[in-house]
Parts: structure tokens; C-alpha cells; sequence
């Protein structure tokens, strides 16, 4: 995984070493001085992960200025720390945050985890482990990003509530690898935290993660504890699980944490968070810190369960399209809405393609809307093969689709209309009944989009020009592409529409 990344710490050896670690990683670096320095960057560079060191992350209000209300007898709310301003409300990238080794960086490890930090390490940290926890809370952002916009397009349809705090008691399945020995820190979270421990067996727990024995209730997070010393095999053991609970048919998809003993390989944790762990810790650490993990894991569980539960079944009713199970134009609007809320990332574009059957009515006429309806189905099978796993696919209509592609390079959107174009040409249809394909379809296609860094469109906006652009298509003879793009975006000529001929397909039905 590469993107970019904002390191931000008040000493410059410390951010050049980062800095090298990153660049050698692929990463686009960016870096800070000073929490102001910091604060402006994310806002506008919008890096994909901020490293803080601790003494900038947990700064807090300046002597002269507790000094000037000491004076004037005037006592001040507590000031936030840059953790807490960076991560307030939606957050715009997760934070790392570098704390002391030992025990003087046990209470900023607290702090960073109660502002909200994705992941603290000690500033001496393996680069190794560094760079998994970086793409650990990358992966944790963006699925972060995509419920919440989740759960305001479901509430924009009217699917779904606001979302209540969650935060009651919640099943914690620990799994003692090596049955033989205590677990120190078992012993001691019991009576500590509010969530109920259950010890559970590695068979019992393959049941209850794929629901298929209604004795065990399913877990919000599971524990791999291999943290005896000198149990090497428990240790590989545990690392095994990992992906086997993770690809279980059925999978209520726990948190997973796993517990490594003290002194643990650095490149044994990256592989456990590569693999799919939320959450690597050791007997070392703070009670509290253990504590504040673990019930984050569960919050966070219930939450996700709390929005599938609401959402599933008023989605499928109100948000998708009976015949082809993709989404319909209700919902297809909805989010395109919000896409065009959030700005595309630098050099990046938002794009709208909207595609029509060609002919689509000879295939009615001829062959029955039996027929009609399997080419439909088949149509939305293909160009979804087609897409990227981010891009949404609707029928909006008869025989028309709209694709929205979020956060695209202007130059990819025209290969992904050919793409689409030529996939769905090169298909055979099959009748209802028929042995053999009888049928070819071709589509014509039109694409919009705004120009990266310009003012944002509205969705209507967007969608008329991709509009006009399929008629421009349609009138050149079906079968192509047409674009509406701004003259920045469209190597081929000035700003206007562009008909791209087909390569190598047949002729339409």
C-alpha cells in the first residue's frame, strides 16, 4: 500500500529518519514543525495517515497563556491537545502517535488512545512494524469512511435512524493457545472490564465465528493470547488463526486481538496486523491501555452491527433494482450526492458515466421480454466485472446505467468506458430456452466530469452532461463513447464533446 503520509514532530532528525523510512516505503512525505503546521496540512494536502510525535500530539495550551488567566484570576476549560483538534468529529486521515519507550511513555500512550489515536508505538519502534500499523489504520479509515457514508445515505432515504451511542456490555471470547498456562492478563482484566470473558476452545470458536453451532453465541472480539514466554509454536499457531477466523463462510468478523509475550519480534506484529489483527499487544502493557483496546474493538463491533442490522433489509428493498440487483436510481443519486461532498483527492476526479442499451427495443420486439430481461441481467453482470470494487453500478432506467467513480485519474476514466464499452460487445446472449448464444449487444456511453480542483459540481449538474454526451454518441452511430470533460482533462482535443470509435466490435443488435 502507498499514498501519503504527514510526519509531524518538533525535532528535524527524528522527522528526517521517518521521512527516509517512508519515501524507501513509496510513500509521499509531507512534514511539520508545529501543530499549526500540521493541522494546516491535513486540511489541505489531506495525507492518508499523520505520524505525531508525542511532545507535539499532547501539547497543550502555552505557559504565557495559563499565565496571563493566573493573573487575572480567570480559570480556563482545559485546552485540547492537537491529537484531540485532528481527530474531532469526522477525521480526515487517522493518527499514529510516537510515545517514550518504558514508563514514562505509558500515560501518553493512554492519552493518545482516549484522543482517539489509531495506533501508538514508542518512538524507537522496528520500521517493519511501523509500516503495518500505518496500513492497519489506513484499511481501519477507509472502512470507517465508507459505514459512515453509509449510514447517512441511509438515512437521506429515510432506511435508517441517526445512529445512538453504543455502549454497553459487549462478548469477549479469549483463546488461551496453550491451555497449560495462565494468562497473566486474563487474571488481571477480570473485574476491571465491563464486557464479559468468555474462554473458548480454537473448535469451539471456528463454530461460532461461522454461526454454525447455535450454542455459541457469536463474539464481538476474539483474543489470541500466545503471550507466555519461550512458546514459540503458540505463537505461529495464533498468527495461523488469524486469516482462518477472518475467511470462515458466514463469518460475523470479530475483532481480532492477539497478545504476543514481552520482547515480542517487531516483524511477528507486522505480520499479525498484515494478516488482519486490530489490535497487537503484550503483558507489558498498562491495564488501562489493555482496557481502553479492547473496548474500542467492541464499540466499534457493535456499532458495524448496529448499522447491518438496521440497513439490510430496508437497502434491499428501497435501494436496488428487482430484475438486476444492482442499485437503483433512488440510491444511485443519493450517493453520488455525497461523493461530490468531499473533494476529490489532489490530482483526482469525481466522474459520472451514463449508458444505454443500444437498440434495445428490436431485442423485445424480436425475441420476447422474457429475453429482454436476461440481456438485462447478464448487461449488469458484465460491466460490474468490469469495474473497480469502489464504483457503483445502477439501473436508472429501461436499459439505462450510471457508474460513479469516485477519486479516479482524469486519464483512466476514458479507459474504463472502453473497457465497459468493449466488455458488454464481446458478450454472447442466450435466450431463455435456447441452446446456443443467438444475440449480440453494444452500448453507447457518455462520461462527465468535473475538473480536479475546480468548483464542485452539483450531481444534476454532472448527470445532464453525461447525458448530453450519450445523446452525442448515440447520434454518431451507437457503439462509442462520448465526453463531456474540461480541456485539461481531454488529451484527445479542446473542451467539448469527443466521440472515441469503437476498436474491434460487432455490429450493434
Amino acid at each position: 500500500m502507498s499514498g501519503s503520509v504527514l510526519i509531524a514532530g518538533s525535532t528535524s532528525t527524528t522527522r528526517i529518519k521517518l521521512a527516509s523510512e517512508f519515501q524507501s516505503a513509496s510513500y509521499v512525505v509531507l512534514s511539520a514543525s508545529t501543530g499549526t503546521e500540521a493541522a494546516e496540512a491535513i486540511a489541505s494536502q489531506k495525507p492518508d495517515v499523520a505520524v505525531l510525535d508525542s511532545a507535539l500530539a499532547l501539547e497543550t495550551a502555552p505557559e504565557n497563556r495559563r499565565g496571563a488567566a493566573r493573573r487575572a484570576q480567570v480559570t480556563l476549560p482545559p485546552r485540547e491537545t492537537l491529537c484531540q483538534r485532528l481527530l474531532k468529529g469526522q477525521p480526515t486521515c487517522p493518527v499514529i502517535v510516537l510515545c517514550n519507550s518504558g514508563r514514562e511513555g505509558r500515560p501518553q500512550r493512554v492519552q493518545a488512545l482516549r484522543a482517539g489515536a489509531a495506533e501508538v508505538f514508542s518512538k524507537d519502534v522496528h520500521p517493519s512494524l511501523l509500516m503495518a500499523g500505518v496500513r492497519r489504520a489506513i484499511r481501519g479509515h477507509i472502512a470507517a469512511e465508507e459505514a459512515s457514508r453509509t449510514e447517512v445515505e441511509g438515512r437521506a432515504l429515510g432506511l435508517s435512524e441517526a445512529a445512538r451511542a453504543l455502549d454497553y456490555p459487549g462478548k469477549i471470547g479469549w483463546i488461551q493457545i496453550n491451555p497449560d498456562r495462565n494468562s497473566p492478563i486474563l487474571s488481571e482484566l477480570k473485574g476491571n472490564i465491563s464486557d464479559a470473558i468468555i474462554p473458548i476452545s480454537v473448535d469451539r470458536v471456528m463454530r461460532a465465528v461461522s454461526q454454525s453451532d447455535p450454542g455459541v453465541k457469536p463474539m464481538d472480539v476474539l483474543v489470541l493470547d500466545a503471550g507466555q514466554p519461550g512458546q514459540k509454536a503458540a505463537q505461529q499457531t495464533a498468527l495461523r488463526l488469524i486469516p482462518e477466523i477472518a475467511s470462515r463462510s458466514g463469518s460475523t468478523h470479530p475483532a481480532i486481538v492477539l497478545i504476543l509475550p514481552q520482547g515480542f519480534s517487531p516483524l511477528m506484529a507486522a505480520q499479525a496486523y498484515d494478516l488482519g489483527a486490530a489490535e497487537v499487544l503484550s503483558p507489558n502493557c498498562d491495564l488501562e491501555e489493555i482496557t481502553l483496546r479492547l473496548r474500542r474493538q467492541v464499540a466499534s463491533k457493535q456499532r458495524r452491527d448496529a448499522l447491518n442490522k438496521g440497513m439490510r433489509k430496508g437497502m434491499r428493498l428501497a435501494a436496488t433494482d428487482s430484475l438486476t440487483g444492482l442499485y437503483n436510481r433512488r440510491y444511485a443519486m443519493t450517493h453520488l450526492n455525497q461523493v461530490l461532498q468531499y473533494p476529490a483527492k489532489p490530482g483526482l476526479t469525481h466522474a459520472v458515466l451514463m449508458l444505454d442499451l443500444d437498440h434495445f427495443k428490436q431485442v423485445n420486439d424480436t425475441h420476447g421480454h422474457a429475453t429482454g430481461d436476461a440481456v438485462l441481467i447478464e448487461t449488469a453482470r458484465i460491466l460490474q466485472a468490469n469495474m473497480r470494487g469502489r464504483d457503483l453500478l445502477a439501473r436508472i432506467g429501461g436499459e439505462e446505467f450510471l457508474v460513479v467513480m469516485p477519486d479516479i485519474p482524469p486519464g483512466d476514466i476514458n479507459t474504463a468506458a472502453d473497457r465497459l464499452r468493449d466488455a458488454l460487445a464481446a458478450a454472447e446472449f442466450t435466450p431463455p430456452g435456447k441452446a446456443v448464444p443467438v444475440l449480440r449487444q453494444t452500448v453507447s456511453i457518455g462520461v462527465a466530469a468535473p475538473q480536479p480542483g475546480g468548483p464542485h459540481p452539483q450531481a444534476e449538474d454532472l448527470i445532464r452532461q453525461a447525458d448530453h454526451a450519450l445523446y452525442r454518441a448515440k447520434a454518431a452511430g451507437r457503439n462509442k463513447v462520448a465526453v463531456s470533460l474540461p480541456a485539461r482533462l481531454n488529451p484527445r482535443k479542446r473542451a467539448g464533446l469527443v466521440t472515441l470509435p469503437p476498436r474491434a466490435v460487432s455490429a450493434p443488435a
